[in-house]
């Protein structure tokens, strides 16, 4: 997996070893770089990736947030506004729990 920070630096990567199919959680990262030095406020993007068979993939990778409310975007649909900062159209949204 990935870290990126706003500026599409590869800050860290993580290893996460041989996964099973499926959605894998990722819990307990402490946001630091490849060093170990405390990562700046700011936005960092995730990336995961890995090998099928020998072949590169990509994954989808999701992030949770909690719900603040929902608002009308500017097309006039139906989105969320997220604790985290942004709003999503509800087609973003893969699951609520």
């Amino acid at each position: 997996m990935l870290v990126k920070n706003s500026s599409g630096q590869i800050v860290n990567t993580l290893d996460l070893g041989a996964q099973s199919a499926g959605v894998i959680p990722v819990s307990g990262w402490t946001p630091v770089d490849s060093n170990g030095k405390t990562l700046a406020d700011g936005t960092y993007t995730i990336t995961a990736r890995g090998t099928i068979s020998g072949q590169q993939a990509t994954a989808t990778t999701l992030a949770a947030s909690q719900i603040q409310g929902v608002v009308q975007m500017s097309d006039g649909t139906p989105g969320l506004k997220l604790a985290n900062g942004p709003t999503v159209a509800l087609t973003g949204v893969a699951s609520i729990l």
